[in-house]
């Protein structure tokens, strides 16, 4: 169809703006039978899809349906000279957003993008060419992802005849998203008087909050919330206020002027009612160390928001508290029980305990052990098993004089080495666990008996007597020993060493000579020792004087 237009029709700016418009009229009136043929489902994995614009410029259109509330994603390019992108509801009677993607072309296409929070439900994309002249035709291709914001409060609540119910402590997520909702209402009951304590986490770029009564007045002398926030960087707000029983509004809303809100929210709120008095039911207690009481408080008023205590012991040594009272006398002496409101009131009551001394013996100590490895000439270690609650253990030794089992020692530990023995002697021990408290001592059952020997005396040194050569071959001498006999000696160790060398076993024996063969051309030094061996322990005696030989 040609137009006809003067000269000054077609250079009027306001003549160019009408002539757009009736253009966009004109493609909208098409494009509502062509959109019932061509729309097509779009993905939201960010997968692509292509459509065509066709010469004669009829729209093409996809759907989107998001699962819930949140964040949709869109990315738009253009092979033709002109297109303009829109997000649409399913009557095409309401805009969401639109993006243009001007100078594209076939080996260079325009790139754009969309993006905003939109309420559960399906949309609609258009790709138009609205614009008088010709663009051609040419493809356009779409692609977009969805990010749910997991939002909790019940649609539709957009007044105060829809405001959704909020007990108090229980939090809600809500969302403000495109055009279809733009307000959120929660209808609140306050209990009874006291300070009531609302809390925002914000995601939205300017959130307001505002507080009505339940005649839906505005309370103008409470001070709304203003946060400022994003999805990267939420904003934490909260405002408290005095409030009388009763039901109350509570409007949530973007507070940027003539554009729309984004994002979502968390909010919750509480009424609290101050403890006013502590009470115990016990001002002082008197105990005996190893038993347990139990103290029973209470708070006032019955309605108070936090009625939790806590309870601390002035020394936890004499006598410690659970975080429900009940006492652990430990040792004699005086503690202070202090319980306090945990409300931010620090109102307390306290209780004065005075614990007594108690003392019970402990257990018997099972059994008395002690390894040969420890036994020596002069000494012998003992060990035993701990037992619980014990102060320390008594060691006793039995006297053969009087026949009856003496203290040797006490000690903290569970071994105890016992010195100042005779040698190869018989010994025998018990040990009896004790406990201690307020000056009384009370001794455990005595232990089983064990009996140890100590090690046999050392013997005195022999003395090497001859030493003389019975036989030479090209590389080797043999020598005849002879040695002094030790009385008590149960056997003989024999020792070499070469000059300049170590001390060697060379042989050990039971008589008094030895035959002994020595490398030719060696000079040695040699040397004896008498043993005893008694009760399966054996003792090295003094080392005789060393002779030496030089083999020649």
């Amino acid at each position: 169809m040609k137009e006809h237009r003067t000269s000054s029709q077609k250079n009027s700016p306001l003549a160019k703006w009408l002539l757009c418009l009736a253009s966009m009229v004109f493609m909208l009136a098409l494009s509502v039978p062509a959109f019932a043929q061509t729309v097509k489902s779009l993905p939201l994995n960010g997968t692509w899809d292509t459509q065509t614009i066709t010469a004669d410029k009829t729209p093409v259109f996809w759907s989107v349906t998001l699962p819930s509330d949140g964040l949709l994603e869109i990315t738009v390019q253009s092979f033709r000279d002109y297109t303009n992108f829109e997000v649409r509801d399913p009557d095409l009677t309401l805009t969401f957003d639109s993006c243009p993607v001007h100078s594209g072309s076939s080996v260079s296409p325009g790139t754009n993008s969309i993006s905003g929070y939109y309420t559960k439900g399906t949309y609609y994309i258009s790709a138009i060419d609205n614009l008088v002249g010709w663009h051609g035709g040419g493809d356009v291709r779409i692609k977009a992802s969805f990010t749910s914001v997991n939002a909790a409060d019940k649609e539709p609540n957009s007044s105060f005849s829809q405001a959704m119910n909020l007990p108090a402590g229980q939090k809600v997520r809500g969302a403000l998203t495109k055009l279809t909702d733009r307000f959120d209402f929660y209808k609140i009951q306050v209990p009874s008087s006291g300070t009531v304590t609302f809390q925002f986490n914000s995601m939205i770029e300017a959130l307001t909050f505002q507080l009505y009564d339940k005649d839906q007045q505005l309370l103008t002398k409470q001070r709304p919330i203003l946060l400022y926030g994003t999805p990267e960087s939420p904003k934490v707000g909260s405002w408290s206020t005095e409030l009388s029983p009763g039901t109350y509004y509570v409007q949530v809303k973007d507070d940027i002027l003539n554009s729309e809100p984004e994002g979502y929210y968390d909010f919750t709120w509480n009424c609290f009612v101050p403890v006013s008095s502590v009470s115990l039911n016990k001002s002082s207690l008197s105990m005996t160390a190893g038993d347990t009481a139990a103290l029973t408080a209470s708070v006032s008023p019955s309605n108070a928001t936090d009625k939790s205590l806590a309870w601390t012991s002035s020394d936890s040594s004499v006598v410690s508290v659970n975080s429900s009272g009940r006492l652990t006398a430990k040792k004699a002496g005086k503690a202070t029980i202090t319980v306090t409101a945990k409300d931010g009131t620090n109102l307390s009551r306290q209780c004065t305990v005075t614990v007594k001394a108690k003392v019970t013996a402990p257990k018997r100590v099972g059994k008395l052990t002690s390894s040969k490895s420890t036994w020596t000439r002069n000494s012998v270690t003992l060990k035993w098993s701990s037992v619980s609650g014990a102060t320390g253990y008594r060691v006793y030794k039995y006297d053969s004089k009087t026949k009856t089992y003496k203290k040797y020692k006490d000690t903290t530990k569970t071994s105890l080495k016992v010195t100042g023995l005779s040698a190869e002697t018989k010994y025998t021990f018990k040990v009896a666990a004790y406990k201690k408290a307020g000056g009384v001592t009370k001794f455990g059952s005595q232990s089983p008996s064990r009996s140890v020997w100590t090690a046999p005396r050392q013997l005195s040194a022999s003395r090497i007597t001859a030493k003389k050569t019975v036989k030479k071959t090209s590389s080797k001498w043999t020598v005849q020993l002879k040695w002094k006999k030790v009385s008590g000696a149960s056997g003989y160790r024999v020792y070499y060493r070469q000059s300049g060398g170590s001390w060697k076993l060379l042989k050990k024996t039971r008589s008094t000579t030895l035959k002994v063969s020595l490398k030719k051309g060696k000079s040695y030094s040699i040397r004896v020792a008498a043993y005893r061996t008694k009760n399966g322990l054996t003792t090295l005696g003094k080392y005789s004087k060393a002779v030496s030989y030089k083999t020649k």
